[in-house]
């Protein structure tokens, strides 16, 4: 463990000396207050900071990352390359302990480098809030000052519904099995999800939520909607009744309001049920249809902590995320030359950024009724690439921090942490292993 420690140490000092870890922060510093600086929303100041937070940390972050592994990649190689890595092994020093005190003392870097981000950010939104009257500072004070946590409505899975729905088209020789195509199963995608969707005059829809648990702080839980309808300026009436089940009594809010503008009622804590289970019915008195995107227009708040505990999840997530980071710069350093090296690991970056797009790719190829064996291959060769590019994808929490919303703890734990977990371990053995297994010559 010392000598890890001390690889550790000299890797830090190193970088000072040279000027590259002081030339991270300032980078980093600079570029965020610029970003900060230059991004612009309607001069609301809420809106102004959200925008302005998201845009700044997330591309500030991005490059961030790309510093890191192109600094572990740089690290790693140029000391090969220059016989420091042959002068350290000719002592009684295993190469898993130089690998991973070089691991230990990047990763530190980028932890600093991270609060340095946190504290530019802080920094600017403290003085730019300046700028505006007092009492819009006081509720942007208010607004951030506690978090809360974001619970949407139960979604029923439209894939089995599309195939119960061709199914029995099937059965009732309403449809021809040989006719089924992606366009087929598409179009009886859209038809469920628009009904679900749709709400016909005067009536009536119902929707699910689980809130785990009942609010243990705060008097209200806050519930925002959204109705699109074909007439702007016409008010929508109606009632929202809040039910469980055991429950005698029920919570009924009467409203109004104008298509396409969020709406928020305010529910008593004590009305929701201990179990956190209950179901929100609309009764409408609309006289045209109107739409209720599950996905986006219902969504409910509670209050559930302070900004600070924002801050530490995410902070504790991204050095979780740049660990992994270093481990993959330093992988690639030790494995290959430094030209093909920093090709590989810049690759995996940008395959990592565009995730999202191969992601929608692998979903259109696996949706429908007949599945190809060709597209089955090749959603296969799709999803093995983008593993390849798992343990430089950022939690999703940035803009959630910049929203005043909670960070799920249980997401980072179910969904993201073990696999970029096991893939940091991963790539640490085959770095250690490269290293360990590596023709060096020894100095005498």
């Amino acid at each position: 463990m010392r000598n890890i420690l001390t690889t550790a140490k000299i890797t830090i000092l190193v970088c000072i000396r040279n000027g590259t870890f002081f030339g991270i922060l300032t980078l980093i510093a600079g570029i965020s207050s610029f970003i900060f600086a230059i991004s612009t929303s309607d001069n609301t100041i809420l809106n102004e900071l959200q925008l302005r937070i998201q845009y700044s940390y997330t591309l500030t972050y991005s490059l961030l990352t790309l510093i890191i592994i192109s600094l572990s990649c740089f690290t790693i190689r140029s000391q090969i390359d220059g016989r420091q890595i042959h002068m350290l092994t000719s002592f009684p020093i295993r190469r898993r302990d130089i690998w991973l005190g070089k691991w230990l003392g990047l990763a530190v870097i980028a932890l600093v480098s991270e609060l340095i981000l946190v504290l530019s950010i802080a920094t600017c939104a403290h003085f730019y809030t300046r700028t505006f009257k007092a009492e819009d500072v006081s509720s942007a004070q208010e607004f951030y000052k506690k978090i809360n946590c974001e619970v949407r409505p139960d979604i029923p899975d439209f894939n089995a519904l599309t195939s119960e729905r061709i199914s029995t088209l099937i059965n009732e020789q309403k449809l021809d099995p040989e006719m089924i195509d992606k366009e087929v199963w598409k179009k009886n995608y859209e038809i469920l999800r628009r009904s679900e969707q749709l709400i016909k005059p005067n009536g009536e829809k119902t929707w699910s939520f689980d809130l785990k648990n009942k609010p243990k702080k705060g008097e209200f839980v806050d519930f925002r909607f959204r109705m699109y309808a074909e007439k702007r300026r016409n008010l929508i009436r109606g009632t929202w009744l809040l039910s469980a089940e055991g429950k005698v009594e029920s919570f009924k809010q009467n409203f109004e309001c104008y298509p396409y503008s969020f709406t928020t009622i305010r529910i008593p804590v004590s009305q929701i049920p201990d179990s956190g289970k209950f179901q929100l019915t609309l009764n409408g008195q609309n006289d045209s249809d109107i739409i209720i995107n599950f996905n986006n227009d219902l969504a409910l708040f509670y209050e559930d902590g302070s900004i600070i505990f924002n801050l530490i999840k995410i902070i504790s997530a991204h050095f979780i995320h740049m660990s992994v980071t270093v481990a993959v710069g330093l992988t690639a350093g030790v494995a290959f030359s430094f030209p093909a090296a920093s090709f590989l690991s810049i690759t995996l970056y940008f395959l990592s950024a565009s995730s999202g797009y191969f992601s929608s790719i692998i979903t259109d190829l696996l949706e429908g009724y007949h599945i190809s064996i060709s597209d089955k291959i090749s959603a296969g060769l799709i999803s093995s690439a983008l593993w390849l590019a798992k343990g430089l994808q950022a939690p999703d929490a940035i803009s959630k921090l910049s929203s005043g919303i909670s960070i799920p703890i249980s997401d980072l734990l179910i969904h993201w942490l073990p696999a970029i977990s096991v893939y940091g371990f991963v790539t640490c053995l085959l770095g250690i292993c490269i290293l360990t297994r590596k023709e060096l010559d020894r100095f005498v």
